[in-house]
């Protein structure tokens, strides 16, 4: 908290960086939460749903939220960017003093090899921002504490106590590397929790919890990475999504040409990607 607390009193944009699942969103929450901000609109632009038309609007419109006031804008994802279009919002964002009206956070992810994208070097230098750094899980000092928090919060939801974990269970989900952060954590937790017996998350449900995680892992488009996995294991409708996610943001937020890689119309594009969850 003191970190959020240091970027709430910056008076500058707040750059978020980080890994894919490191919680980004939730910093982003706490950082209108925190200050005086919070008695006043939060407006979330989300840039990988961004099409032509409302790039426009965003860019020229007098009701683009960059020609409010008093708002707390988070441009959420903002890496699905191309440089060009990221160099033409610096340019508008600085013509129209929206960093000194209102309260602006960014967010977006490193590139799989933890250095900064282009797109994030351009806005952290262009509007002078706050970077404030969601660390990867695996370098979390309190992973246990973590393990625990998520296993309290999700037995009090369902009503019953939480597992008890074993030294040989809790040794294995030390040692695990974490690519995916807390998104893989819950899987995996949830996964295990299942599968426990009299109370007690062993360490054999642990392994088939991370085995599975793995065998429902994969990567796709050119390069395997660490943010174009999916997991298979749930609703077709959410898997779609995914994938249109992650090819509009292989195309630099394009939704054209991710339309034309699918073979599909850029409305449903748009029409899957419109009800996506911040993660």
């Amino acid at each position: 908290m003191p970190l959020i607390a240091a970027a709430s009193r910056a008076n500058r944009p707040v750059m978020l960086e980080g890994e894919v699942g490191t919680g980004k969103a939730r910093i982003a929450e706490l950082l209108y939460l925190s200050g005086s901000w919070s008695r006043r609109p939060f407006v979330t632009i989300d840039c990988p749903l961004i099409t032509e038309k409302s790039w426009e609007h965003l860019m020229d419109s007098p009701s683009s939220p960059l020609y409010g006031e008093g708002e707390t804008l988070w441009f959420k994802a903002v890496h699905a960017l191309s440089l060009e279009r990221v160099r033409q919002l610096v340019d508008v964002m600085v013509q129209t003093g929206v960093c000194e009206r209102d309260h602006v956070i960014i967010s977006a992810n490193d590139n799989p090899d933890a250095t900064e994208t282009d797109v994030v070097t351009e806005l952290v230098e262009s509007l002078r921002c706050h970077v404030l750094t969601a660390p990867p899980l695996r370098r979390r000092r309190d992973l246990r504490r973590a393990v625990g928090l998520f296993l309290d919060s999700e037995a009090r939801q369902a009503g019953i106590a939480p597992p008890l974990v074993t030294d040989e269970a809790m040794d294995l989900l030390l040692a695990h590397p974490w690519p995916r952060n807390y998104i893989e954590l819950r899987q995996v937790l949830q996964r295990a929790g299942a599968t426990a017996e009299d109370g007690t998350m062993r360490a054999r449900d642990v392994r088939e919890a991370l085995d599975r995680e793995g065998a429902t892992r994969f990567s796709s488009l050119d390069t395997p990475s660490e943010t174009s996995s999916i997991d298979l294991l749930r609703p077709l409708r959410e898997i779609e999504r995914d994938i249109v996610r992650m090819v509009v943001e292989k195309y630099g937020g394009n939704q054209t040409e991710a339309a034309r890689t699918l073979g599909v119309s850029r409305t449903t594009i748009w029409r899957i990607l419109r009800d996506e969850t911040p993660a």
